[in-house]
């Protein structure tokens, strides 16, 4: 009897266990699901790609620079070549809500490979000026391609799926780190600076390619009728208008554009320890070390609604890499890389996340933009910045305001209700 009974209680549990789940009959029987899954892994494997070729040559250019001229402040130079055409991202959002987003992102990308085909010329310090043409047209690139792919993800995915999207795409992306460095570094130093810059013009390639492969609606949005400035301030206006993402952003654009002002003492860091410039190909990996843990946390912890919480632990954990980096400790340095990596992450996939999904369609790309603005323009002005500094000033004068400033925007992001909505100021 007893047999029998447990018999008979294992049917159930054996059907139950055969019966396909309502989660598992909506995936199959919703195509747009499926279409959207699919949308997510060719999003996240051709921006694997590109992120990998981006992280492992943006910093040997410093690198290459640094070994061509010897100069710290030349060095620095290039991130501002990268960054300085962010300044103009309003106008390419503002492309990205009037054009087919889909086709201008292949393009993009394409044209990225195609410009760096001439750093295969670079050979001596007489070049140097090439290489930063080069790279202002890979900022150029990067800036264009921003708002249009923000605008082309939130479009093609289902707004539930964006904030784990975007928690995977920094665990890949900014997992790279871990290794894209140090194999930057090591090609540079074994095969030379041209074969790398190949290298990442075929990244770009597959990103491309990975692009034109998702299905989606590729119309161009709606135009209401207005002018091109009125368009702009429609996308400043929703994002002032919101309280709880006015002040993420800015408070996250204010701790991005110190450490603007840190990252050029990087060289001067590495100088004091000890250690060649291609050293920062290893600290470079400790960074990707703290972006792999930021964005698995990220993945288990950020959902639509909690973005403020955590962009504050970001902040928090940010200010903690800075002071770190005070110390005059190989250790201390590369722990203050990895936290650094960990936190600063976490502010831009909050932020991220936040504006896709309180964000209608037709103002994606403006909003992006925007986002944009306020997030890097400061960064991007206080590179030349932190260049000059670098020879003027300790680096641990810099590095400690970074910590100081980011523990601040902290605290005050602590005191934001997520859903809060007004026009009272930052501070």
């Amino acid at each position: 009897a007893r047999r029998k009974g447990r018999a008979s209680r294992a049917v159930p549990s054996t059907a139950r266990a055969a019966r396909p789940s309502p989660h598992t009959l909506a995936a199959v029987s919703d195509p747009r699901r499926v279409r959207a899954d699919r949308n997510a892994v060719l999003y996240v494997a051709g921006l694997a790609a590109s992120t990998f070729g981006s992280s492992a040559f943006a910093l040997t250019a410093g690198i290459w620079v640094k070994t061509l001229s010897g100069s710290n402040g030349l060095a620095g130079l290039v991130s501002f070549c990268v960054w300085g055409p962010s300044l103009a991202t309003p106008l390419f959002g503002l492309l990205a809500d009037r054009v087919r987003r889909r086709r201008l992102v292949v393009a993009v990308n394409a044209a990225t490979a195609a410009a760096l085909v001439p750093l295969w010329l670079v050979h001596d310090g007489s070049d140097v000026w090439l290489l930063f043409a080069v790279m202002t047209a890979y900022g150029l690139a990067l800036a264009v391609l921003d708002p249009a792919e923000s605008a082309l993800v939130a479009g093609a995915l289902r707004p539930e799926t964006l904030a784990r999207v975007n928690g995977v795409r920094t665990t890949v992306t900014e997992g790279w780190k871990l290794v894209a460095p140090l194999a930057g570094a090591g090609v540079f130093v074994a095969a030379g600076g041209g074969v790398l810059a190949m290298l990442d013009a075929a990244t770009f390639l597959v990103a491309a390619l990975a692009c034109a492969g998702m299905r989606l609606d590729d119309t161009a949005p709606r135009r209401g009728g207005e002018d091109w400035l009125t368009e702009l301030r429609t996308g400043l206006r929703h994002v002032l208008g919101d309280r709880a993402m006015r002040t993420l952003l800015v408070g996250s654009g204010i701790v991005l554009a110190v450490n603007g002002l840190r990252s050029p003492g990087m060289f001067a860091a590495v100088d004091l320890l000890g250690r060649p410039p291609a050293f920062l190909g290893v600290l470079g990996s400790a960074q990707g070390a703290g972006s792999v843990l930021g964005g698995l946390l990220s993945i288990r912890f950020l959902r639509a609604g909690r973005e403020v919480a955590f962009a504050t632990a970001g902040a928090a954990v940010a200010a903690l890499g800075g002071l770190l980096q005070c110390l005059p400790s190989v250790t201390a340095v590369a722990v203050g890389s990895a936290a650094n990596g960990c936190g600063l992450p976490w502010l831009l996939v909050a932020g991220c996340t936040m504006v896709q999904t309180r964000t209608p369609n037709a103002l994606q790309g403006r909003v992006a933009s925007v986002t944009t603005m306020l997030l890097f323009t400061g960064q991007t002005l206080s590179l030349p910045v932190g260049s000059l500094l670098v020879g003027l000033v300790d680096y641990r004068v810099t590095f400690a305001a970074y910590g100081v400033v980011a523990l601040l925007c902290a605290v005050r992001l602590h005191r934001i209700h997520p859903s809060a909505a007004g026009r009272d100021s930052f501070c």
